[in-house]
C-alpha cells in the first residue's frame, strides 16, 4: 500500500502544476452530481474550495483511493493544473491539525418507511409495513440501529486498514440485492456511499483487499442463514462491478454491473443477479449495447422467477416459476424490432414486434407498430396487434405512448422515465385493457433491480408512479385483475434525512 501511495504522490507531482481556486469555484454542485459524484463527496468538495486550495487538496488526498482518483481524474478533464503550494512549518503543522480533524468528521442520519398493500385476501399483517432507524456515519466506520415492525434490528459496517467487518441487518461488502434480502422491507436509497443500502436478515462478513496484489479487490467469508445453510466465503472485483459468493452447501449468488467502451467495437454495459442452487437457479440480466458509428441499438433482458427477484407484493402465486427472454433492436432510435418468448407453468408464449415511425424530428417519433402474438400450453391462440405510437428518446427522457386494436379488444399503454436535477426522478408506467383480450400484454417498467423490465401481464388496468429525491421517495401503484375488480393498492413512502453534529 505504501509504494502505491509513493508512486501516485511522484505522478502526482510531476504532471501538474497549479490549481486554480477560481476555476475550481466555477464548477456546480449539479456538474459534480452529473459526472457521478456521491452527494457527500459533492458537498464536502464544496465546502473544502471555500476554505482555499491547500484545505482542498488535503482533502482530495485523504480520500480512498478510487474518490482521489476520480477527482484527480475530473480536475484533468476540465484541464484544471493542480499542485499543493509551499508552506512554512506553522502552516503545515495547522493543514495536518485540519486534516485529523477531517479525518473524523462524519454525519448522522434519521428516517423511516411505512408501507401498505389493499389486497382483499391478505392478512392485516401482511399489508402493512413500517420501519424506522437512526445512524450515523464516518471514515471507517458506519451504525445503524433500526425497528422494522416490532424486531429491533442493528447494522454496523468497520473498515481499518485493509480488513473489513460487516455484521448485523443492513451492511454487506457485497452488492448484491436479493443476497439475504429482508422480505418485507427495501430501501430506495441505496446508492454509493449511502448510509442506507438494502436491508438484510442476519448475518456476519469479515474480510480484507488485496491491495497489494489487484487493488480495491475484496475477499473474504460470510455466515448469513437467511442465504446459505452453511458459511462461505465471498469475492468483490474493483469498483464492486463483479461479485460472488460460495458455500459449502451449494448456494452461490452472481452479480455484475459494468460498463466498457471500446473505439470500433460500440459501448455496452451488463446488470445481472441470480441465485444459483443444486435444484434451481433465479436471477436477471440485462445487456445493452450501442454502435454510434452505426446509429444502431441493441438490447437484451432476460429472467426467471419475477416474482422473487421484482418487488412484486401483488403476485399471490410467488412459487410458481416465470422465465421470459427479450430482446430489441433500434436504428436511430425509432426503428425497432423485438422479440419475446415466455414459459409461465405449462403456458408458452412468444411473438415479435416492428415500429416503423413515419415522423421524427425533436418532437420524438410517431407511427404504426405492429406486433404479432401466439400461445401455445392449454391455450393454442394467436392474434396481431396494429398500434398508433409515439415515442420520445433523449439523453434524460424517454416517454411513449400507443394504443393497439387486436381483435376482441385493444389497449392503451404509457410510460415516462424523467430525471430532474438534484437528483429528482420521476417514472410513470400504466396499461389499460378493453374487451376480450386472449393474449398477455407487454408491459414495459422500471423496477429497482434494473433500469428496464417487461412482464407479460393480464391485469385489466395498471398504474405504477415512483418519484425519487434524496430525503424522500414514494412508490405507488394500482391495478385490477380480470376476474376480479376489486383493485389492488400498494403504497411505500420512505424518508431518509442526514445531517452534521
Amino acid at each position: 500500500m505504501k509504494w502505491q501511495k509513493i508512486l501516485f504522490f511522484l505522478i502526482f507531482l510531476g504532471n501538474v502544476r497549479s490549481l486554480s481556486s477560481e476555476k475550481l469555484e466555477s464548477i456546480s454542485t449539479k456538474t459534480l452530481l452529473q459526472k457521478g459524484f456521491s452527494p457527500q463527496v459533492t458537498v464536502r468538495w464544496q465546502t473544502e474550495v471555500k476554505k482555499g486550495r491547500d484545505s482542498f487538496l488535503l482533502w482530495a488526498n485523504s480520500l480512498p483511493d478510487s474518490d482521489k482518483k476520480r477527482v484527480f481524474g475530473f480536475l484533468k478533464s476540465q484541464k484544471i493544473d493542480y499542485h499543493a503550494e509551499k508552506t512554512n512549518p506553522n502552516q503545515t503543522e495547522a493543514n495536518n491539525a485540519s486534516y485529523s480533524k477531517q479525518k473524523w468528521e462524519g454525519n448522522f442520519f434519521v428516517g423511516g418507511s411505512g408501507q401498505n398493500l389493499e389486497v382483499r385476501y391478505l392478512p392485516k399483517n401482511q399489508k402493512n409495513q413500517s420501519a424506522f432507524y437512526v445512524g450515523f456515519q464516518k471514515e471507517g466506520l458506519k451504525a445503524i440501529f433500526e425497528k422494522r415492525n416490532e424486531e429491533f434490528s442493528f447494522g454496523t459496517k468497520i473498515e481499518w486498514s485493509q480488513f473489513h467487518l460487516d455484521f448485523g441487518s443492513r451492511y454487506k461488502p457485497i452488492p448484491h440485492f436479493i443476497f439475504a434480502k429482508d422480505p418485507n422491507f427495501y430501501s430506495q436509497f441505496d446508492r454509493t456511499n449511502s448510509p442506507l443500502p438494502q436491508p438484510i436478515r442476519p448475518s456476519a462478513f469479515f474480510g480484507f483487499r488485496l491491495s497489494q496484489l489487484v487493488p480495491q479487490t475484496k475477499i473474504g467469508t460470510y455466515y448469513a442463514p437467511d442465504a446459505s445453510r452453511d458459511p462461505g466465503i465471498y469475492l468483490v472485483s474493483p469498483n464492486s462491478s463483479y461479485s460472488m459468493t460460495w458455500s459449502p452447501s451449494g448456494e452461490s449468488y452472481l452479480y455484475s454491473n459494468d460498463k466498457w467502451k471500446t473505439k470500433n467495437l460500440g459501448e455496452h454495459s451488463f446488470q445481472g443477479e441470480s441465485k444459483i442452487t443444486k435444484v434451481n437457479s433465479l436471477g436477471f440480466g440485462s445487456l445493452r449495447s450501442l454502435f454510434p458509428n452505426y446509429q444502431t441499438g441493441f438490447q437484451l433482458a432476460g429472467y426467471r422467477d419475477s416474482s422473487a427477484l421484482y418487488l412484486n407484493p401483488e403476485d399471490s402465486s410467488p412459487g410458481l416459476v416465470q422465465s421470459l427472454v427479450y430482446s430489441k433492436i433500434s436504428f436511430k432510435d425509432y426503428y425497432q424490432l423485438e422479440m419475446l418468448g415466455a414459459k409461465y407453468g405449462i403456458r408458452e408464449e412468444h411473438g415479435y414486434g416492428i415500429f416503423f415511425p413515419i415522423l421524427i424530428g425533436s418532437f420524438g417519433a410517431i407511427g404504426p407498430r405492429y406486433r404479432e402474438y401466439f400461445e401455445r400450453g392449454g391455450l393454442e391462440y394467436e392474434s396481431i396487434g396494429r398500434a398508433i405510437s409515439y415515442q420520445w428518446i433523449s439523453n434524460s427522457l424517454t416517454a411513449s405512448f400507443s394504443y393497439e386494436k387486436r381483435e376482441l379488444g385493444g389497449e392503451y399503454e404509457g410510460r415516462i422515465h424523467f430525471p430532474f436535477p438534484n437528483q429528482n426522478l420521476l417514472e410513470l408506467s400504466c396499461i389499460y385493457r378493453e374487451g376480450d383480450l386472449k393474449t398477455r400484454s407487454w408491459f414495459q417498467n422500471w423496477t429497482y433491480a434494473t433500469d428496464f423490465n417487461i412482464n407479460l401481464t393480464d391485469r385489466r388496468e395498471i398504474l405504477k408512479l415512483r418519484w425519487i429525491h434524496k430525503i424522500i421517495s414514494l412508490n405507488f401503484s394500482y391495478s385490477e385483475k380480470k376476474e376480479n375488480l376489486d383493485p389492488i393498492l400498494y403504497l411505500n413512502l420512505q424518508v431518509l434525512y442526514q445531517f452534521d453534529p
